[in-house]
């Protein structure tokens, strides 16, 4: 039979005569990743398992083809089995076509189907066009790829520096340390038990979020080490002061790959940062093992551990709705309830974020142009000197343009530029850009907070008192700065549409680039002598045809929001605008 079958699983039994099948399609598709091994998922399910999970299989030809573990969340919402210890969604689907059958395959009065933690790089679940995306945790990857000599030399000076003053400090203060790797399977329970303890007497065992603090929790990690070890793929890397234990790794291996699964540091010994002296021990070791491979962290990365990657990107939840009308349903209810929570808590200041405004590119100061002249910025629109000519060009006189910018902890972390325009019943707010633009990029630090930026977003709107909507044209839909200002913009209550249309557009080297001088007509040749290295270079005529998205947000909070929200909700769901349309 060919097409999606739906198994209830035993309580208590994991995947039962279906781990088979599940490590065959891990291996062959998705590179038999070590959080996607029935080891790993039976652990899951026998000690985190409610009893109501179901294996979703997808067979073609008489071979299974995909596979996902979902549960009811309740009658109309079914998602993905992922409880807190692990942070890859069970989903096994490496064709984004398996997917539109399978919401079908579901019991009818299930409207809404949420597949979480989804990894860009393992499967297509992200790739399929009718599934509406959020961010959910910002992750890293660290390539084996070389030499650890070549890899370290290529890490910040300061990260460097930090580690070697952390050295000089331990040799300063007379502190002896050692490490030690442990791989038997009859050393990971003592292992994990050590590992507990220390983490216990931290900041994690103070708000019970501790691996010591559930029975199931210390059962689950023990007999999952102890499992992979049996196959020589676990270790446990501790890092001893003198004869207490300073740091401890829980590692799971499988393949090429290498999961940091668990990690945590004495807190008495900060000032000599243990955990960061084991994580590069760790690394370096790796990398003895072989010329390939990669270490994945599988969590959240703060700030400070990004400084060790050598590849970074989202992990996103995907959420596909039974029909058209469900979608505008459930996603109005959940703009109302989402504006109610903002309003209430989120709303509230936090003190390490601030913004301000700017209206000109001369005037911002040293640090904002520094982030806003990265090296890692992809378009051209989105650098110093293009901003610079089109406000002195094409808004030249403009007073209602605005580089709206946010720090954290007076570090800056997103540059929004806008421009205002007045409307009879209030501000509409534009993307700065204009029609010689390919596209509109802001600028955002990498892994940024949805709820961050709509902490600028509530700025903004406080500025522009009354403002109707926002309408953030010609933006890359498969950008990282889409998705986040999407979500934003859910999170504090606004309803975003998506109105989707084919640009084709060359994108050239600044030699090539037209820009605009003040009558209007395309110029061309060099960028009047403002030919910056801030600006990134494309490839030479490099032609790029791509989907782009015209955004536009209408604000909850006010009668004239309402009213668009609600035509716009008509419009997509009658299909009467000439092109694709869709609420996000």
């Amino acid at each position: 039979m060919n097409g999606w079958q739906i198994f209830p699983l035993a309580l208590g039994l994991g995947l039962g005569n279906h781990a088979q099948g599940w490590d065959w399609l891990n291996e062959h598709a998705f590179g038999h990743h070590p959080m996607l091994t029935s080891a790993f998922i039976d652990g899951l399910l026998e000690n985190f398992g409610g009893g109501g999970e179901c294996l979703c299989r997808y067979m073609e030809s008489g071979q299974v083809r995909a596979m996902c573990i979902v549960a009811p969340k309740n009658k109309f919402l079914w998602s993905s089995f992922l409880p807190a210890q692990s942070q890859i969604g069970a989903t096994l689907i490496p064709d984004a076509a398996m997917i539109s059958s399978l919401l079908p395959s579901l019991p009818w009065q299930v409207m809404q189907l949420d597949l979480l933690c989804n990894d860009p790089g393992l499967g297509e679940v992200l790739t399929y066009a009718e599934s509406h995306r959020r961010n959910h945790a910002f992750t890293m990857t660290i390539s084996l790829l070389g030499t650890f000599e070549q890899y370290w030399e290529t890490r910040s000076k300061h990260l460097q520096s930090n580690l070697r003053r952390y050295e000089k400090r331990l040799l300063a203060d007379g502190v002896v340390k050692r490490y030690v790797r442990l791989t038997a399977p009859d050393e990971m329970a003592a292992a994990v038990a050590r590992y507990a303890r220390l983490e216990g007497c931290g900041w994690k065992g103070t708000e019970g979020s501790a691996l010591a603090s559930s029975a199931s929790q210390i059962k689950f990690y023990v007999d999952t080490m102890i499992r992979f070890a049996t196959f020589d793929q676990a270790s446990v890397h501790e890092l001893w002061f003198d004869d207490e234990l300073a740091a401890s790794r829980l590692v799971v291996t499988r393949g090429d790959t290498n999961v940091m699964l668990k990690t945590t540091y004495a807190e008495k010994f900060a000032p000599y940062a243990p955990g960061r002296l084991l994580l590069r021990t760790v690394i370096e070791e790796k990398f003895t093992k072989g010329p390939t491979g990669n270490i994945e962290f599988c969590t959240d990365a703060p700030r400070d551990l990004l400084d060790w990657a050598t590849s970074q990107r989202w992990v996103q939840h995907a959420s596909f709705y039974r029909s058209a009308m469900a979608c505008h349903v459930i996603s109005g209810v959940r703009v109302l309830r989402n504006r109610r929570a903002w309003l209430r808590y989120g709303a509230k200041k936090d003190s390490r974020l601030t913004a301000e405004t700017f209206s000109h590119p001369d005037c911002w100061p040293a640090d904002v142009q520094k982030f806003m002249n990265r090296s890692d910025k992809t378009y051209i629109e989105s650098s110093t000197s293009w901003y610079r000519i089109l406000v002195d060009t094409v808004y030249a006189g403009d007073t209602q343009i605005f580089f709206y910018t946010l720090r954290r902890s007076d570090r800056v972390v997103a540059v929004l530029p806008l421009r205002a325009a007045k409307a009879v019943l209030g501000w509409h707010l534009h993307s700065l850009s204009d029609a010689h633009a390919t596209v509109y990029e802001p600028v955002f630090e990498p892994g940024l907070k949805s709820v961050e930026l709509a902490f600028l977003i509530t700025a903004i709107q406080r500025d522009f008192h009354g403002s109707a909507s926002f309408k953030l044209a010609r933006m890359d839909p498969h950008s990282s700065a889409c998705q986040t200002l999407l979500d934003s913009f859910k999170i504090i209550g606004c309803l975003p549409f998506e109105h989707s249309g084919l640009d084709e557009s060359c994108q050239t080297t600044l030699s090539n680039v037209e820009l605009l001088p003040s009558d209007g007509n395309a110029q061309g040749g060099k960028m009047n002598d403002q030919d910056d290295d801030d600006v990134p270079h494309m490839s030479s005529k490099e032609s790029l045809c791509r989907i782009q998205n015209d955004i536009t947000v209408h604000d909850s909070g006010s009668l004239q929001g309402m009213a668009k929200m609600v035509y716009e909700s008509i419009c997509a769901y009658s299909g009467e605008r000439d092109r694709s349309f869709r609420r996000t």
